[in-house]
């Protein structure tokens, strides 16, 4: 499924009432299973990500923050918070 359709069915099944979670594991390499509406992190620290166009972009998060974004991936490199999870 490409990107865009992802984002697409992700806008679909926020109509509904349920929604759907996963574990991420950063990586340079490998883009998300499902393109995430938002995250939320358990730890403070710093997230790095690359958007829909494929930009690598840097954040800081507190503990426990949420943030509502469509991610491409997570970047294993220099993101050192823990306990992120998706929700699509």
């Amino acid at each position: 499924m490409s990107y865009q359709n992802q984002i697409e069915a992700n806008a679909s099944h926020r109509s509904n009432s349920t929604m759907n979670s996963y574990d991420v594991v950063p990586s340079d390499t490998v883009d998300l299973p499902h393109v995430p509406s938002w995250i939320r992190v358990t730890t403070a620290g710093t997230l790095v990500y690359d958007d829909n166009n494929g930009t690598a972009k840097t954040i800081v998060l507190l503990e426990g923050e949420k943030i509502s974004h469509h991610f491409k991936r997570i970047r294993a490199t220099s993101t050192d918070v823990t306990g992120i999870k998706a929700f699509y």
